[in-house]
């Protein structure tokens, strides 16, 4: 008899470790060199989104300017049975405040390649150079 219970405990746990693995194995169908799906980012409530916001300058005989990025966050906005996912201003934690702006100001500019097309080229982060 406790030959037969050590046998059919054994068995429960090959099954069980033969299911599990089995199951690990078809909870991501990721292929090697699949893109990789970055939207769920644009949605997530936990990034800071960088909005471009307003042009501060720009010269038209050189065809650059600067844009100043607005820091925003999404918020949750319910009305009745209506849930929806808002951007909205957000002056965050930013230290040191003297180093790093809250909305900064940065360059862009357009280059005309043909008479139908523009490139348009920006800056979306600071620039630092080895002392």
């Amino acid at each position: 008899m406790p030959y037969r219970n050590k046998m059919a405990a054994l068995c429960i746990m090959a099954l069980t470790a033969f299911h599990h693995s089995t199951k690990a194995q078809t909870e991501s169908n990721a292929l090697l060199n699949e893109p990789v799906d970055i939207s769920p980012d644009f949605r997530n409530f936990a990034n800071t989104y960088f909005i471009a916001d307003s042009v501060v300058s720009f010269n038209a005989s050189s065809g650059t300017g600067t844009i100043q990025w607005q820091r925003n966050r999404y918020f949750r906005r319910m009305a009745f049975d209506n849930e929806l996912a808002v951007l909205r201003p957000n002056a965050s934690v930013v230290f040191p405040t003297t180093e790093y702006p809250i909305n900064p100001v940065l360059p862009f500019s357009i280059q005309f390649i043909s008479p139908r097309s523009f490139r348009v080229r920006m800056k979306t982060g600071l620039t630092t150079h080895e002392e």
